[in-house]
């Protein structure tokens, strides 16, 4: 028996919808893949992403706490430092005479001056140099003479305000070999290398 036309086009219809809805699925299904890829791959960066910022922050927080260490530590050192120069500047103002003309010899010495310059010394100070460096109380002919055959240092009458040591006094420059000058010359290349040490590893 021969399908008539409505049943031909009602045939027809079922098998477009049954078509249509098998694209639809398929489209779905394709499209539900790629969300879920998309997904998957936004997840993995937002981690990613998460971990490189907390290792960022963790890295931060430690290089601070390196930091904050690092500065008490200097702190405390610095402390002790300054204990120690106080101690020593003390031991140095007690120097006895030996002690006394073998800080001066090498000062002077390794200043390598010309020989003619002038040294000045506190009010305090001025009665011990010429007694420990002078014959006559008035040259530095003893202290000339532990120096070397081209030095003719003098005394100056004139004195300066300092706790210990020596300046010397020439035409064209000071050398100031005080105590306090020298110690804190010492503390000043401790603490840099300390720092140096602490701060720039």
């Amino acid at each position: 028996m021969a399908k008539t036309i409505y049943e031909k086009i009602e045939e027809k219809a079922l098998e477009d919808a049954k078509e249509i809805k098998r694209l639809g699925e398929e489209k779905a299904l394709n499209l539900q893949k790629e969300v879920e890829e998309r997904s998957n791959l936004l997840a993995s960066k937002m981690i990613d992403e998460a971990n490189v910022e907390a290792n960022n922050l963790l890295k931060m927080k430690k290089n601070e706490l390196l930091q904050e260490n690092n500065q008490l530590l200097l702190k405390n050192r610095k402390k002790l430092i300054q204990e120690a120069f106080l101690k020593t500047l003390t031991r140095m103002q007690d120097f006895n005479d030996q002690e006394l003309q073998k800080y001066v010899v090498k000062q002077i010495k390794e200043a390598k001056l010309t020989g003619k310059e002038t040294i000045k010394v506190s009010s305090k100070e001025q009665k011990r140099y010429l007694s420990m460096f002078s014959s006559n109380g008035k040259t530095l002919d003893k202290l000339n003479n532990l120096l070397g055959s081209n030095y003719n240092l003098t005394l100056s009458n004139e004195s300066v305000n300092i706790p210990g040591g020596f300046i010397v006094v020439s035409d064209y420059f000071d050398i100031d070999y005080s105590y306090e000058t020298v110690l804190k010359d010492m503390i000043n290349d401790i603490e840099k290398d300390l720092s140096n040490i602490l701060f720039e590893g």
